[in-house]
């Protein structure tokens, strides 16, 4: 009882992993007061949730973001060479991501309502293909980020990458 008391800071590592089984459970359970960071190379989001949860469902919204863009950039990520496979194209994917933001199955859809055509065309126009950070730090989702994973979900990606 004196250590629930207690202010206690749960620092996990690979939170990816670790925190979702009943264990932490248990523990969020007996130390109610207690902070809990989850630190993670590959968080869990909606699309690959395990048991309903996601990463920010267990830690919360995360408090700073270090992509493998940033480890390079800084060069503390040891040297590797990225062999890029195109699977799809950039056109096509910012098509795809612009009519299911704009709510249409075909660009005439898109075209013949003014709501449906201005989505489609801001996503065709004005979003980058990558995300990035704006100047104060906010993260600006680019067309990847829209993806869904159910695009590389097929037959077509699937064989391709077992080519390579």
């Amino acid at each position: 009882e004196q250590m629930k008391k207690k202010r206690i800071v749960f620092i996990i590592d690979e939170a990816h992993r670790s925190t979702f089984g009943d264990m932490l459970t248990d523990i969020k359970k007996t130390f109610t007061a207690a902070m809990y960071f989850g630190f993670t190379g590959t968080p869990i989001h909606d699309e690959n949730k395990i048991k309903d949860s996601t990463t920010s469902s267990i830690f919360g919204d995360e408090l700073h973001r270090y992509s493998i863009y940033h480890g390079i950039r800084d060069k503390n990520v040891l040297g590797f060479d990225p062999y890029r496979v195109e699977t799809f194209k950039a056109k096509d994917l910012r098509k795809a991501v612009a009519l299911e933001q704009a709510k249409a199955k075909t660009e005439e859809e898109a075209f013949a309502d003014e709501t449906k055509k201005k989505v489609y065309l801001h996503f065709m126009n004005n979003i980058g293909m990558a995300g990035h950070e704006d100047k104060n730090g906010k993260y600006i989702k680019g067309i990847e980020d829209y993806i869904p994973v159910t695009q590389y979900n097929n037959d077509t990606n699937h064989e391709h990458r077992i080519k390579v």
